[in-house]
């Protein structure tokens, strides 16, 4: 999702006439109005309605008032009588009236009903056991409280220390129920009933920062750059000991250790496909990260590379934030090496790589082009799609890599009723069929330690 989505043009109307307006995403419930063909009405200015042009289609909003801001150079334009969410028309194009969104409350009750007995017994004795794990351990702190804050951090370390193993056992035990419960269920299912029991467990959610921000999708997207964030540092966070170890568990699992597995696993394929092009000038081996988040293999690579200037990398995503994690974090390794690196920042979308026909001229080619993180969310269409838009990207000889989550991913339940985390698994073969009619000299199918995420190594035609 782009953080700078770019204006929509509009028409505000009232008794003092129709003004024309380019419109930028101010707030969820707010947007700025520039007034390209002349000067803007007075402060307080009221308007009946604002017609907004989206692609083909037009929207009727409702009445609004103009406010004039100093710190900002167009004012912004308040809706008085509907909600509207801006960031999903801006950023995804979809218009949502908040206020009426309140019309779906009944049907949302409503299927609770079709909860399965079997799962509402598993919701209750989940919510039960958290509730008094979650009791003990605060008596435990609240004996504490009156403690210096070194003695109760050196106490809060060795609860986390004794308590770790046993509660994580007794998570595992629950997430092993939780499969059993819910083996049969279909597609619809699993998002009713996984719906059901994060409303039950809500409480718990909230108070375990990776549990939250999952939910909460800040950036409008789980998997954004501070979860990996999150998942690579595997640390205890928190506000309290039970907290801490809710944050923590997830971060153990063989999901989250699949992430970690690949920041080592990339940086190992990628020199391995740099000797096949060895001897290359200065900046001459050219790499592609796609969807690259913080990535923070690349900047394990830069460190550790004896010669980093022989590579330009280039790194591509559409979370603006992403890119600002990954330029601080190389830059932070320039710094501390003293060197300067060959890198390009590109903040496109999938979308905009699909429509254009120009990528090559922009972008260039490369020797190794990889994706770890995109195809778990793209459909089969798309992911089609978008995989034979990177071969073309990959230089002859060179090597395209592409990650995927497998169905059998152990975690996979885990991800969708705690975490609100869904992805498109593959099997091998449906991983394989994305490039099945491409050109390649060689195919490759492989697995990370945990089985969980496989990997696809095409090599193009030399």
């Amino acid at each position: 999702m782009n953080a700078a989505p770019l204006p929509l043009p509009g028409t505000l109307f009232g008794r003092d006439g129709r003004f024309t307006v380019q419109l930028k995403f101010a707030t969820n419930a707010s947007v700025f109005a520039n007034f390209p063909t002349g000067t803007a009405p007075p402060d307080r200015s009221e308007f009946d309605g604002l017609v907004l042009e989206v692609e083909d289609r037009a929207y009727q909003l409702s009445r609004c008032r103009l406010e004039v801001e100093e710190a900002q150079v167009d004012p912004r334009l308040v809706f008085l009588d509907d909600v509207y969410d801006f960031s999903a028309l801006f950023r995804e194009h979809r218009m949502v009236d908040l206020r009426r969104v309140f019309h779906n409350v009944a049907l949302v009750i409503a299927q609770k009903d079709q909860v399965s007995p079997q799962f509402r017994d598993y919701t209750a004795n989940t919510v039960y056991d958290l509730s008094v794990y979650k009791r003990f351990f605060a008596d435990q702190e609240a004996m504490l409280r009156k403690e210096p804050a070194s003695v109760r951090e050196a106490a809060r370390g060795a609860l986390l220390r004794a308590q770790r193993t046993r509660f994580f056992d007794f998570m595992d035990r629950g997430l092993l129920g939780l499969r059993q419960v819910t083996a049969s269920f279909d597609d619809e299912e699993h998002k009713r009933h996984g719906y059901y029991f994060r409303r039950h467990v809500w409480e718990y959610i909230q108070g375990a920062p990776f549990l939250a921000r999952t939910n909460l999708k800040p950036r409008g997207y789980a998997g954004d750059s501070h979860m990996m964030e999150m998942i690579y540092e595997d640390a205890f966070k928190g506000n309290s000991v039970f907290s801490m170890l809710l944050h923590r568990h997830p971060l153990a699992s063989a999901a989250a250790r699949a992430v970690r597995n690949r920041r080592t696993m990339v940086p190992l394929v990628l020199r391995r496909v740099q000797r096949e092009f060895q001897p290359l000038p200065p900046r001459g081996f050219r790499f592609l990260s796609v969807a690259c988040g913080p990535a923070f293999e690349v900047c394990d690579l830069l460190a550790e590379e004896p010669e980093p200037e022989h590579f330009h990398c280039a790194l591509l995503d559409q979370d603006t934030e992403a890119l600002a994690t990954a330029r601080a974090g190389i830059q932070r390794v320039q710094r501390a090496r003293r060197r300067k690196f060959s890198v390009a920042y590109v903040n496109e979308s999938v979308r905009t790589m699909l429509k254009r026909a120009d990528q090559v001229d922009r972008l260039g080619r490369f020797h190794f082009v990889y994706s770890m993180g995109l195809f778990d969310y793209l459909t089969p269409p798309v992911a089609r799609a978008v995989a034979k838009r990177l071969l073309e990207l990959v230089v002859p000889g060179g090597t395209l890599l592409i990650g995927n989550y497998h169905v059998d991913n152990p975690t996979r339940r885990y991800m969708e009723y705690w975490m609100d985390w869904t992805l498109y698994y593959r099997t091998e073969a449906e991983l394989q069929a994305l490039l099945e009619d491409a050109e390649a000299a060689s195919a490759e199918l492989f697995f990370e330690d945990t089985g969980c995420q496989m990997f696809l190594q095409v090599r193009k035609p030399g």
